[in-house]
């Protein structure tokens, strides 16, 4: 991320970088990332972020980048809160993100450790406002999928359909919060 930081940074893109999250105790490359961060023009690090505080700070925020390699990364969350924000995604294209992110419509993917292509998509995102405004239209859109409404709704339906015994009320109030929008 901070090499593509970098590139896009040096061919003239106005852009800054802002990474919040935390590192696990005795991470050995907390030292060494904490210090390349510093020595970049405009690129910050914040720590972790309290939960309140994600999507109102996504939403200040032009695209989210994702770049994860995490053997164990599932479905992740990030990218749902991203797009709730109203933020394109670049991720890596990793287990589950193509899945959630669809290339070119609400985000970007990238094949994992292309420093280039992370740092084309920055340059892209930069340059041409246009289509930045568009993934952030389509990106909100996509975070409508996955709303409270819409994910309780689903939930509901597919046991209800794979033969559970649901409570008339659970149903009810699914159907209620479905129906309030």
């Amino acid at each position: 991320m901070l090499e593509a930081y970098e590139r896009a940074s040096d061919a003239g893109a106005d852009v800054v970088l802002d990474v919040y999250g935390h590192f696990l105790p005795d991470d050995p490359y907390e030292d060494h990332f904490l210090d390349r961060c510093s020595r970049l023009p405009g690129a910050r690090f914040h720590g972790k972020l309290p939960n309140e505080a994600v999507i109102p700070t996504l939403q200040d925020a032009d695209a989210f980048v994702f770049p994860t390699v995490y053997d164990g990364e599932g479905f992740p969350g990030a990218l749902v809160e991203a797009f709730a924000a109203g933020c394109p995604v670049l991720a890596t294209d990793w287990n589950f993100n193509a899945d959630i992110v669809t290339d070119g419509v609400d985000g970007r993917l990238f094949e994992p450790r292309d420093v280039a292509a992370l740092s084309a998509h920055i340059r892209e995102l930069a340059d041409d406002r246009a289509a930045l405004a568009e993934l952030q239209a389509n990106a909100r859109e996509t975070g409508r999928q996955y709303s409270v409404e819409r994910v309780t709704g689903t939930i509901v339906e597919y046991l209800g359909e794979s033969g559970w015994d649901l409570p008339g009320a659970t149903v009810e109030r699914s159907e209620a919060v479905l129906t309030k929008r």
